[in-house]
């Protein structure tokens, strides 16, 4: 690929990091958009793999502005599952 200048474009040094990051947040931003249940189900659950996995990458050290925002995104997805998805109310009602 190249640029404007016609130079090349090393897309392959692009961090995996960025790519795993990107992840949990396009998937959190879906959510937050979302309005049906099963798609915002789905969408929940994906957003909180990919963040786990991130966390896993991420180990214990660095990254501090990610993880603020990683523990910001937890907490919105408490509130979707609350608000939107109605929890713990439809989890109890699919158990009757």
């Amino acid at each position: 690929m190249s640029d404007i200048f016609g130079q090349s474009l090393d897309l392959s040094s692009l961090s995996k990091d960025l790519a795993q990051t990107s992840s949990w947040k396009r998937n959190l931003q879906k959510a937050t958009q979302e309005t049906n249940t099963e798609k915002l189900l789905q969408l929940v659950q994906s957003t909180e793999t990919a963040l786990y996995y991130r966390w896993l990458e991420l180990g214990t050290e660095g990254h501090p502005e990610e993880r603020q925002a990683m523990s910001h995104a937890v907490n919105d997805l408490w509130e979707i599952k609350i608000h939107k998805l109605r929890w713990p109310d439809q989890v109890l009602e699919n158990k009757k």
